[in-house]
């Protein structure tokens, strides 16, 4: 019968600061990111953006309350759902006439995709 393996760690602590060790006194965020590994946590992106309020102020408050939720992705892309097929081809049509002043707003967009998502029930 094969001997069962140890549940404990052969090595030592693999922490080897000892200013994070249990005990003492917390640092600051910013010191950590200072000695972080990962450049790209020091950088602070931008602002995520309002575009469920953008979108309330552009379309009309019919349309805009059927609205569930917006995704913005990485790319050029902004992704709104809304809660039925029927407000989802109302809301593309509404959203061609509105695209100059969300490309005025955000010039980087390229491609505006509705898509189905029904709200959740509440209860």
């Amino acid at each position: 019968m094969p001997r069962p393996k140890s549940r404990n760690k052969k090595t030592g602590s693999q922490i080897r600061d000892p200013a994070t060790r249990a005990g003492s006194p917390p640092r600051s965020i910013a010191d950590l990111l200072t000695r972080s590994r990962a450049p790209a946590l020091r950088r602070v992106g931008p602002q995520p953006f309002d575009w469920m309020g953008f979108l309330s102020e552009e379309l009309a408050p019919d349309l805009s309350s059927r609205i569930t939720t917006t995704e913005w992705t990485e790319g050029s892309r902004l992704v709104i759902y809304t809660e039925s097929a029927a407000w989802c081809t109302r809301l593309r049509y509404a959203l061609a006439e509105a695209l100059p002043a969300i490309q005025g707003r955000r010039p980087e967009i390229r491609r505006i995709e509705v898509r189905i998502a029904p709200q959740r029930a509440s209860g």
